[in-house]
């Protein structure tokens, strides 16, 4: 599958809209189709120092937009609506040790009260 995106190729270098072929999703993957997406702080931050990023690099981890496929072990349906965000990790929480990053003990309360009230804190 053809896709757009914003790459960055090293530190210091202009993001560039380019083609990429895009690989169906593998074991606990998601295929989204995005309809909005952003570029943040964050992702400034890395393109700008080269901090915890390998070149090159799609930058935008936050947006929103359909599911339109799964990897084995996924739980959402496609066609779920579904909103993305960067979740920050403790490094230090059994989850983690566990690979389980997505579940670390410093994001939950942030996770529950989105999900509570549908506003992320």
């Amino acid at each position: 599958m053809k896709v757009k995106a914003a790459v960055i190729e090293s530190v210091g270098v202009p993001l560039a809209i380019e083609e990429l072929d895009l690989v169906d999703p593998g074991p606990d993957e998601v295929r989204v189709r995005m309809h909005a997406a952003s570029i943040c702080r964050s992702d400034l931050h890395v393109a700008e120092t080269g901090e915890g990023l390998r070149f090159p690099a799609v930058l935008g981890h936050e947006g929103a937009g359909v599911v339109e496929a799964t990897g084995e072990g996924v739980t959402v349906e496609p066609g779920a609506h579904v909103v993305l965000s960067w979740t920050p990790r403790c490094g230090r929480c059994p989850a983690v040790s566990r690979a389980d990053r997505n579940c670390a003990t410093s994001s939950r309360p942030a996770r529950r009260a989105a999900a509570s009230t549908g506003v992320r804190p």
